[in-house]
């Protein structure tokens, strides 16, 4: 895949026949994950598969989901600043209230962004999910995002469901 600057992006750290290695693929080619970079933006080959999803991440992904234009510098340690600016003006409410952007965000965070980024109303009231309360934040668009086949639940090593979703 290419990034927006004509680089070829390797990662790495991930391997096509890894479950996951389609799916970086996809997003990647879609310039949607970038992968880390240094200082100066140059890429570092690297995903990061294990590491969790930082919500200053999370603002660059659902930003870029909205087609929100960006304004500011997005190289540097506050790389992220400019996309957390865009986000909160494209009101996606994970941004609206004081956060952490260093900070790991939750599956349910990052599902709700995604949603309200593809402006995807979460609107859906039943999951199966034993670990996802009704009174979660996020409940709905856990719901909604598993009812139009965005995310799953865990499965145990033969490929069945667990019940559980780890918001």
């Amino acid at each position: 895949s290419i990034d927006s600057n004509g680089n070829e992006m390797v990662f790495r750290d991930v391997w096509t026949d890894e479950w996951f290695g389609s799916y970086v693929k996809h997003v990647a080619d879609r310039h949607i994950f970038t992968g880390y970079r240094d200082k100066d933006g140059k890429p570092l080959n690297k995903y990061g598969p294990a590491d969790p999803i930082t919500l200053g991440q999370l603002a660059k992904v659902a930003t870029i989901l909205s087609a929100k234009p960006v304004t500011g510098n997005t190289s540097g340690n506050q790389w992220f600043v400019p996309y957390v600016d865009a986000a909160k003006a494209t009101k996606i409410s994970v941004f609206l209230s004081t956060f952490d952007p260093l900070a790991a965000a939750s599956r349910g965070q990052v599902v709700q962004s995604i949603l309200e980024a593809m402006k995807i109303t979460p609107t859906d009231t039943s999951t199966s999910y034993t670990d996802v309360p009704a009174s979660s934040p996020f409940f709905k668009a856990i719901a909604t995002a598993t009812k139009l086949g965005i995310v799953s639940g865990d499965t145990d090593e033969h490929g069945k469901a667990t019940g559980k979703f780890r918001p």
